[in-house]
């Protein structure tokens, strides 16, 4: 299953139709872990999360551990979601392309019952680089590879438009076009300095001056 842009992402999410496997990358860290997170909430009821979320740091986690992990039956829930954070996954692709039987056999084997994400938070997936082909292309066959990438201005002075409106405020394009011109256009900063401005004002318009 083919799934390279947010909005499929987003419509699949939406539907609670998961995937047993994703792979998320890209250069929007904001939205990668955003998403990533969503995925974990949507699949696991949080009153339950103890039993059937795990979260694992892909630097100090070994295949075997994530086998056992997303082989655990869900407790009071459809299914348990296993989140790994910057897993390594092109060390398992050969110099040949060989593909490291013991993870092809953990990724190909994941239960219906079991959804797992790898999240790439700070390793740079190369798609032109073979290795990370590969581990794609493996993917691909079997859930969803998700490359999230940063938005246009235009598209932020929606998202900030959009997100000020959740909170009770009036937000003009102009508006959030000079908040991006300040402070830039990383997401995560650009939603923190809404908040903050989203807090000042309580409720209406959101001015210049009040920027």
């Amino acid at each position: 299953m083919a799934l390279f842009n947010e909005e499929t992402l987003k419509k699949q999410i939406k539907s609670g139709e998961f995937s047993r496997i994703y792979l998320i990358y890209g250069n929007e860290g904001y939205l990668k872990q955003h998403y990533a997170n969503t995925i974990c909430d949507k699949t696991v009821d949080k009153d339950f999360a103890d039993f059937n979320l795990k979260k694992l740091d892909g630097k100090d986690t070994s295949l075997n551990e994530i086998y056992d992990c997303i082989s655990s039956f869900p407790m009071m829930s459809e299914y348990t979601c296993t989140l790994v954070k910057d897993y390594p996954l092109n060390t398992f692709i050969g110099d040949r392309g060989k593909v490291d039987n013991e993870f092809e056999a953990v990724i190909s084997d994941i239960p219906d019952s079991s959804v797992l994400v790898f999240w790439m938070d700070t390793i740079e997936v190369d798609e032109k680089n073979s290795k990370w082909a590969k581990v794609i292309k493996m993917i691909d066959n079997i859930g969803v590879c998700a490359k999230i990438d940063k938005r246009t201005r235009s598209a932020l002075e929606k998202l900030l438009v959009s997100s000020a409106a959740k909170k009770d405020c009036l937000l003009s394009r102009e508006c959030a076009n000079y908040i991006i011109s300040l402070v830039g256009e990383d997401m995560a900063t650009l939603q923190n300095e809404l908040h903050k401005v989203c807090a000042y004002v309580g409720s209406g318009e959101i001015t210049k001056k009040d920027v």
